[in-house]
């Protein structure tokens, strides 16, 4: 057992979680609508006896049409199972400071995490269009992922140990960075509820 459990966290780590495009992850706007987004349901993605499920909030990898219970964020992610949605925060060029335009829209996510998702746990993902280089794409998205973290913080006093931050860079789009409005799309943050 302990030998399964070791191969699916290798699994987790090797494997890279699977690429979204703009119509397969919402982007809520209102408290509601994240709510509903962000609330775990009973899932289940099994082909030939093998892949992912969700029960009662809890992932479990299916193989052979056994169910084992597992942690781990790329797993869970490429599962397609785990509740994630985008929101497009605004921040100044080159910067991780957020715009005051993309203010209610974090306050809509702060009411959502005060009220409806109080028991939640999320991982706040920064992502970034693929003008400039990986290496500082990499460092700007985990400040905008930290920006957000922080926002929530001061304004709605949401636990700091209930998110956590990811930097993504330019490795995920979920539409085309050959157009504005598709690497408008690639430059935002992503909530992923993993509790």
């Amino acid at each position: 057992m302990r030998n399964l459990w070791i191969s699916m966290v290798m699994f987790a780590l090797i494997v890279p979680p699977a690429s979204l495009t703009a119509e397969e992850i919402a982007f809520p706007k209102s408290q509601e609508e994240i709510v509903r987004s962000l609330r775990f349901s009973d899932k289940r993605s099994v082909k030939n006896g093998n892949g992912y499920e969700v029960k009662s909030g809890k992932v479990y990898k299916v193989i052979n049409g056994r169910s084992y219970r597992i942690r781990g964020m790329n797993v869970v992610s490429a599962s397609g199972i785990i509740p994630r949605i985008g929101a497009l925060i605004h921040f100044d060029f080159d910067s991780a400071e957020i715009l005051p335009d993309s203010y209610p829209l974090l306050n809509e996510f702060g009411r959502a995490l005060k009220g409806g998702l109080s028991d939640a746990a999320v991982i706040i993902a920064g992502h970034t269009d693929n003008i400039g280089a990986k290496e500082y794409n990499q460092k700007l998205s985990e400040d905008r992922a930290r920006s957000v973290k922080n926002y929530l913080l001061t304004h709605y006093g949401i636990d700091s140990s209930r998110m956590a931050i990811k930097d993504c860079g330019e490795t995920k789009p979920i539409a085309s960075n050959d157009t504005d409005g598709g690497r408008l799309k690639n430059r935002r943050v992503e909530f992923i509820r993993v509790e």
